[in-house]
């Protein structure tokens, strides 16, 4: 006869975090895992890390989707069913500062990380051939600004009030 799963680990666990709470670390983990994994793979290649820059900058576009989809689902949780966001309340408040400072954060030190392993990969003082090419600049560019389009985007969006349903040359060709 098999044993019964024991329930109570996973009951305390939940009593121990509320759905607030769990939004928050989902919101805060991706954060920090992408503010430490993007600036280190940017600059790994150029500080003795044994990648190329080609090599990592595959190694984040195989992470960093991971945590853009659980930011993107929190903004959009945040401005859910086109609210206005004026004062916003409960938990979607309690979120809205993390999705708006940390994305604006993770792109600063991130395009710091990026123009200095640039600079270092293509500097006088450094090996030939080692530095990074302009094609994997502007990756590394989109994807640092895909951070702030799945996050900041989705709120400005609703704190601007654009209606994503129409756009504004279907508002002025609509019939009145």
């Amino acid at each position: 006869m098999a044993a019964e799963p024991d329930d109570h680990h996973s009951r305390h666990f939940a009593a121990l975090m509320s759905p607030l709470a769990a939004r928050r670390t989902i919101v805060l983990f991706s954060l920090v895992s992408t503010g430490i994994l993007i600036p280190f793979l940017i600059l790994a290649p150029y500080v003795g890390y044994p990648l190329k820059a080609s090599e990592s900058l595959a190694v984040v576009r195989i992470v960093t989707p991971v945590f853009l989809g659980f930011l993107g689902a929190a903004s959009i949780f945040v401005t859910k069913a086109h609210q206005e966001i004026i004062r916003p309340r409960g938990e979607s408040g309690s979120l809205i500062g993390y999705l708006i400072f940390g994305p604006f954060l993770l792109f600063f030190v991130s395009m710091v990380s990026l123009l200095l392993a640039f600079y270092l990969g293509n500097s006088p003082h450094a090996t030939a051939g080692n530095g990074m090419t302009v094609d994997e600049l502007t990756s590394w560019i989109s994807i640092v600004l895909g951070i702030l389009t799945v996050t900041v985007g989705v709120i400005s969006n609703s704190l601007f009030g654009v209606d994503q349903r129409e756009s504004p040359v279907d508002q002025r060709d609509s019939p009145k």
